[in-house]
C-alpha cells in the first residue's frame, strides 16, 4: 500500500514536470506558447501537433515511473533479500 502511494506522488511530479518539459520545448522549438488545443481559433495542425507530443511525452513518463516504481516499491518483503 505504502509503494502504491509513494508511486502515485512520483508520477503525479514527473507528470507535472514532464509537462512542464513539453511547454518549454515547444515554446523553444516553435517562438510561440503551446496552443490550447480545443481552440478553435487554433490551426489544426499545430493543435494536433501539440496534443501528440504532449500526449506520447507523458505516456512515456508514466510507464518510466511505473516500471521503476514497480520494481523498486511494490516487493513483498519475503522478495527483499538482506545480506547480513
Amino acid at each position: 500500500m505504502f509503494g502504491k502511494m509513494i508511486v502515485a506522488a512520483l508520477g503525479t511530479g514527473a507528470a507535472i514536470a514532464a509537462a512542464r518539459v513539453v511547454n518549454a520545448g515547444w515554446a523553444f522549438a516553435t517562438g510561440q506558447q503551446p496552443p490550447n488545443p480545443n481552440d478553435p481559433d487554433i490551426p489544426a495542425r499545430s493543435a494536433i501537433g501539440y496534443a501528440v507530443v504532449s500526449t506520447a511525452t507523458l505516456i512515456a513518463v508514466q510507464v518510466l515511473v511505473n516500471r521503476f516504481g514497480g520494481s523498486r516499491f511494490n516487493r513483498s518483503p519475503k522478495d527483499l533479500k538482506v545480506k547480513l
